[in-house]
C-alpha cells in the first residue's frame, strides 16, 4: 500500500495481511506499528519516549477496542492450535475503560459469530487500565500479567479479555 493508494481510494477496503480493512483501519494500524516500534528503538538507544498527541492515542485505543472481538477469536485459534482453552465467550460482553488522556470507555462483545452482539443488559465485566499501558499491551510490549488493571465483575472473563489483547499484535 503506498501514499498514492490511500489518497485515491477513501472508501476502499485494503487487504492488510490477509484480512479487508477500511482504508483508515488500515493506515492507523500501520501508524500504531510505527509508534511501537519507535519506542522500542528510543527504548534501546537510552532516549526518553515520546508521548504521543491525545488525538493519536485516542483513534489507537479505538481501534484496539473495536478489534477486541477478532482478538478473542485469534486467541481462540492460537489456543486451539497450542491445545490450550480458548477465550471467545459468545453472548458476554465486557465494558472496557481507559484511563488518562486519549481514554475513553466502550462495549466490547466477548466473541465472534452471531452471539457477538454487545448485550442490551449491560457488561458482564468491566476492565479498567490506562490508555498508554492498553496500547502497550496490544502492541505485545507488556504482559498480561505486568499491566495494572482492575476487573469489576465477571474476574475469569475480564482476565481473558486482556489475556487476549496481545493477539492483535500478531496481525
Amino acid at each position: 500500500m503506498n501514499r498514492e493508494w490511500a489518497v485515491a481510494n477513501p472508501d476502499r477496503t485494503a487487504l492488510w495481511r490477509g484480512l479487508g480493512l477500511p482504508r483508515d483501519d488500515t493506515l492507523l494500524v500501520r501508524s500504531f506499528e510505527a509508534w511501537v516500534h519507535t519506542t522500542d528503538l528510543r527504548r534501546a538507544a537510552g532516549l526518553s519516549e515520546r508521548r504521543l498527541e491525545v488525538r493519536h492515542l485516542r483513534l489507537m485505543s479505538h481501534l484496539a477496542r473495536r478489534i477486541l472481538p477478532l482478538a478473542l477469536a485469534l486467541a481462540l485459534a492460537l489456543a486451539l492450535a497450542l491445545a490450550v482453552s480458548g477465550r471467545e465467550h459468545g453472548g458476554k460482553t465486557a465494558r472496557l475503560v481507559l484511563t488518562g488522556p486519549g481514554g475513553g470507555d466502550g462495549l466490547v462483545p466477548m466473541g465472534t459469530g452471531a452471539d457477538s452482539a454487545v448485550r442490551a443488559a449491560g457488561p458482564d465485566v468491566t476492565v479498567t487500565a490506562d490508555v498508554v499501558d492498553w496500547c502497550r499491551l496490544v502492541g505485545d510490549r507488556v504482559t498480561p500479567e505486568a499491566l495494572s488493571v482492575r476487573v469489576d465483575g465477571d474476574e475469569a472473563l475480564g482476565l481473558d479479555l486482556v489475556a487476549a489483547a496481545p493477539a492483535l499484535a500478531t496481525l
